[in-house]
């Protein structure tokens, strides 16, 4: 059986800090749009909320924003495996809310491809910082049909490249 990967739109709550005067700064809230990893129906934030029993889900988010479309672009090549990833052969799903800095941590898999299929295995949270990788102990691995993967991660790689076929998130 396989899993059933889809991207949807997030409203996340964010707060910025922008510099006022010469040493004061404050801190302004706003409101960002990202994609955010649904599968088999459950955003990935729900299943690790599950995983680990706590009352929230994580704040961690994708990269998956208009903000950034660099690297919304970045991240879809490394979950298609055409970038390496960027520490140990692990790919990031969730990145630190406030900054989208690997060394506040973030969630990543083990992903990997063979016989037509997708995998991510070992779901766990990772920072920059070391090689150790803490497992959710509970998490499954999530097995994707490959042509479809790569069919949902390439139609929300257009909505982020200009000239593309699809459209742009919109904030």
């Amino acid at each position: 059986m396989t899993n059933v990967l889809t991207l949807v739109e997030q409203r996340v709550p964010m707060t910025v800090w922008k510099r006022r005067l010469l040493f004061f700064r404050r801190a302004e809230e706003s409101i960002q749009v990202h994609l955010e990893f649904v599968i088999d129906g459950k955003l990935l934030r729900t299943w690790i909320q599950e995983w680990e029993a706590v009352d929230w889900p994580p704040e961690e988010v994708s990269l998956l924003t208009p903000a950034r479309p660099d690297l919304a672009v970045e991240q879809i090549d490394r979950l298609l495996g055409r970038r390496p990833h960027q520490y140990w052969n692990r790919g990031w799903l969730l990145f630190c809310a406030g900054c989208w800095d690997e060394g506040c941590g973030g969630v990543t898999a083990d992903i990997r491809r063979g016989n037509g299929k997708v995998f991510w295995s070992g779901i766990g949270w990772d920072d920059s910082l070391s090689a150790e990788t803490y497992r959710i102990e509970n998490a499954v691995d999530f097995v994707f049909d490959e042509a479809e993967y790569d069919r949902v991660l390439l139609a929300a790689r257009d909505r982020f490249v200009p000239g593309s076929s699809g459209g742009r998130v919109k904030d």
